[in-house]
């Protein structure tokens, strides 16, 4: 009676991992992992989410898997005159342990092509922020650039860009959670979903986060919401043979995903083709694909147990029961380790203040 599915690839998560120093347990990969997010990969933070990233892998952390592109290739922390200036960047993010890098308006194509030249000698994809910029996003296209961050602020597409974006296999992740041209996507379901009163979004958020991101609610109207028509856009490559991926900026860790996976599905997306991109076709927008996003034998077991089907209905890729990554199974719930062996997850400290709380006010009642 349950739906089995590969786990979610967000390749657009800024969790917030770019401290020099860890805590013992750090709450948006959990939230994450809780929600089915088996992968992220930020695009554009510190070194410091490399770091972070082995100590997940190493298991001493419980959270989705972490990619991270280290500091963006700004005109200001990467001033790049020549391709050797470029070789020499990619060269020392190589060494800091990146998979990928983020190019970041550099203002002259010719710079640009630089740090994708010297990406390719490396054997470093090369991923961009886009910037709204209709133009420099189809050079870019041209020019043989791997991604680009963010939505094309023109809606919609037509047939003309729409076979550039997908001829180039250039990877569109919209991030409709902060569409451009329009209010962002997630305080559409910031005003629809009473997160405050939520015991999973309650348990993997900090009191204090969630108090500021759910007392104030914005009041929009519903038609000035533009992502639909932006993700019909997204629609249209994939179905011409390009990629896309599925982007949640961080906006809230883990639920996010899922806004996110139904607003892409919002343009008129069949089930399958948004799953397929928050999962196998993510995975190979970030060069994972022979490891990632499916299930199939080989690749690393990651997967998610849902009460009911989201081909059924795409909201319920939240009805979760059990979680897996690398093998490992977890309650969905609270993140309890199953197996191979039971482990219980460190119950957080607002959820422990909390508690104190209602017991102190329990027991002033009684007297």
């Amino acid at each position: 009676g349950t739906t089995i599915m590969p786990g979610l690839v967000d390749v657009h998560a800024h969790p917030k991992t770019g401290a020099e120093m860890a805590p013992e347990q750090e709450w948006s990969i959990a939230a994450n992992l809780a929600y089915g997010v088996t992968t992220t990969r930020n695009p554009s933070g510190s070194r410091w989410n490399v770091a972070w990233g082995e100590l997940v892998d190493a298991g001493e952390m419980v959270g989705s898997r972490i990619f991270a592109t280290g500091f963006p290739l700004t005109s200001n922390n990467a001033p790049i005159s020549s391709y050797e200036d470029a070789l020499r960047v990619v060269r020392r993010y190589k060494a800091q342990g990146v998979h990928s890098i983020k190019q970041y308006l550099q203002p002259r194509r010719i710079q640009r092509q630089w740090v994708l030249q010297a990406a390719k000698a490396e054997g470093i994809n090369v991923t961009n922020e886009g910037a709204a910029d209709l133009r420099m996003d189809i050079t870019m296209a041209v020019d043989g650039f791997g991604a680009i961050e963010h939505s094309i602020g023109q809606v919609p597409l037509y047939k003309d860009v729409v076979t550039v974006l997908a001829d180039a296999r250039l990877a569109y992740t919209p991030t409709l959670v902060v569409a451009y041209g329009a209010p962002a996507g997630d305080g559409y379901w910031r005003a629809r979903d009473d997160l405050h009163q939520d015991p999973k979004v309650s348990f993997f958020t900090p009191s204090e986060i969630l108090a500021r991101q759910t007392r104030r609610r914005p009041l929009i109207v519903e038609e000035d919401y533009n992502f639909a028509d932006i993700a019909r856009g997204v629609r249209d490559v994939v179905r011409a043979g390009g990629l896309a991926g599925l982007g949640s900026h961080g906006q809230h860790d883990g639920i996010a995903a899922h806004w996110e996976l139904w607003m892409l599905q919002s343009g008129d997306m069949t089930p399958m083709e948004a799953l397929r991109i928050a999962t196998i076709i993510g995975a190979e927008s970030i060069g994972f694909e022979e490891d990632l996003g499916s299930l199939a034998v080989g690749k690393l077991a990651d997967l998610v147990v849902l009460n009911s089907n989201p081909l059924d209905d795409i909201q319920n890729s939240t009805d979760l029961r059990f979680v897996m990554k690398n093998g490992e199974l977890y309650d969905a719930s609270t993140l309890d380790r199953i197996w191979p062996s039971p482990r219980p997850f460190p119950v957080p400290y607002w959820v422990r203040e909390q508690q104190a709380l209602e017991a102190l006010g329990n027991g002033a009642g009684g007297r």
